[in-house]
Order: C-alpha cells, then structure tokens, then sequence
C-alpha cells in the first residue's frame, strides 16, 4: 500500500512537473495592436512624374478603438531596396533586411510590460533611390495630414517623433530641421546615404533650438560595412557643440544585426518625452491632455 502510494505522489509530481516546463517555454501573449494598409494617391509625387500611389502601414496600438484617446506618433522610414512593411518584417527585395525588426510585436511588448504608453507608428514607402526630395513633401504636406485627420492622433509636434534606418534615417535627420515645426525627436539606426552626406555644421547652425527643439537617439556600429559609425559620432559631435540634446550609442553591431534592439530603446527613449511634454491640445472639438485623454 505504501508503495502504491508513493508510485501515485510520483507521478502526479511528474505530471505537475511537465505542465510547468510547458508553461516556462511557452511564449509570452501579449495584448496585440492590429496594421492597417492602404493606398495613398499623392499629388506632389504625380506632378514629379513619379508614381503617384504609395502603400501605408499604420500601427494601431492595443486598445485604440474603445479608448477614446489621442495618440503620439512614431514616423518610421525603411532604408534602401525597402518599403512601409519593412519593419513589419517583410517588404525588402534585400533579404539581409527581412525580419529587420517587428515594430509591432516591440510596441506591444513595451505596452503591456507598462515600459511606454501606447502610441501609434506609421510606416511610409519613400523612394531611396534618389534623393529626399519629394518624399519630405510627400510626408509633411500629404501624409501627416492625411493620418491626423484619419486617426486620433496628437496633431503638433510634441506629439510627433521621426526616425528610421539608413537612408531612412538619413532622411529622417534631414526632415527634421527643414521641417523643425512638425517633429519633437528624431532617430537615426545606423543612418547614412550615399547620394549625400547627414546635415552639417551649416545646417545645424541655423536651426532655432529654442523656438523648435529637437532631441535626437542616435546608433551605429562600428562593424557596419556603410562606416555609419564615423558619421554619425561626427554628426553628434556637431550636435553637442551646439547644445541639442541627444542620445548616442556605439557598439560592435553591423548595418542590421543591432537594429532591433536600439529600435525598441529609442522608443522607450521617445515614448517618455511624448508623453511627457504635451499639453491639452484641441482634436475635434475636444480636449485631448497628455497622452490624449478626451475629457
């Protein structure tokens, strides 16, 4: 009988034992936000002669649709050879760049693990085959436009931040100080371009920090093939010497092994001056406060 026993506590601790190793490998479910696509017809693209429709990838955060809140927004832009589902990991003819980041999955995480407040990305197709002009019109006159009047964002740049990777952090530098007045943060992963250099001396010069001020996040590797490292620590030197705060990582990464790790930092980095900063601003014909809160 006593052995019975035994061979019967044995086994339901076996049992007890198995269930609890499912449950330690099992991956963490997190609150999932949901992607919205759509086709864009752009009218400054069209009378460049470009094609006029576009793809947008716009990330909606866990909970937007019974919220009631007005959200910040991430503007984040693809590299080269990429387009808006590129960090939705697919949407590049590179395959090196597929599975980059799932910025999805990270903004989800972040959210639930209450290390950011919600807020929404958007993911806009640019074309890097030539220089920025006129994707920076395409962005700031059509597309930022179109998103504040389709979804409840925080309209005015508090509320906005701008970054991306490569040429589209290359762009995302250069699109915050031509357009000063549209973005509070901007990011860089491992950004650069060979078509032109990052913004220089000359152009940091002239930026009105104190009407308009910027903070930047910044990352490259010292084994990135495209020397992103000695350009952007250049950049950031320029940066400090006139007094516009920012972040910069350097570490042994190359141009895409690194990228979804600094992307989920940069928007913790992001996500607290967001939310932190933004006064009651009007949206439809109410009062949204920090982090959007209609009363």
């Amino acid at each position: 009988m006593f052995q019975q026993k035994t061979l019967k506590i044995r086994f339901f601790l076996s049992i007890s034992l198995c269930l609890l190793c499912v449950l330690m490998i099992q991956p963490v479910a997190f609150a999932a936000g949901r992607i919205e696509y759509q086709q864009t017809t752009s009218k400054i693209l069209a009378n460049t002669g470009m094609g006029s429709t576009r793809e947008l990838a716009v990330y909606l955060p866990d909970g937007y649709d019974t919220s009631g809140l007005a959200y910040p927004v991430l503007y984040l832009i693809h590299g080269y050879s990429c387009n808006d589902r590129t960090f939705l990991g697919e949407g590049c003819a590179l395959g090196s760049l597929r599975g980059l980041a799932y910025v999805n999955l990270i903004v989800d995480k972040l959210v639930e693990t209450a290390k950011i407040q919600p807020l929404m990305v958007v993911l806009p197709t640019f074309d890097m085959t030539t220089g920025l002009n006129p994707d920076d019109k395409y962005l700031t006159q059509e597309l930022i436009p179109l998103v504040d009047k389709t979804y409840r964002t925080i309209p005015r740049r508090e509320g906005r931040a701008i970054a991306g990777h490569s040429r589209g952090g290359h762009a995302a530098y250069w699109i915050a100080f031509s357009y000063p007045e549209m973005f509070s943060l901007v990011g860089g992963y491992a950004a650069g371009s060979s078509l032109a250099p990052l913004p220089g001396r000359d152009i940091i010069a002239t930026h009105n920090q104190k009407l308009f001020p910027l903070q930047f996040w910044i990352y490259a590797g010292t084994n990135d093939p495209y020397k992103s490292a000695p350009e952007n620590s250049a950049f950031v030197e320029i940066l400090k010497e006139f007094d516009l705060p920012y972040v910069y990582i350097e570490d042994d990464g190359d141009h895409t092994n690194k990228i979804a790790q600094r992307l989920e930092e940069s928007i913790v980095y992001f996500s607290t001056f967001l939310g932190g900063n933004v006064a009651a601003v009007p949206l439809r014909n109410k009062l949204a406060t920090t982090w959007g809160e209609i009363k």
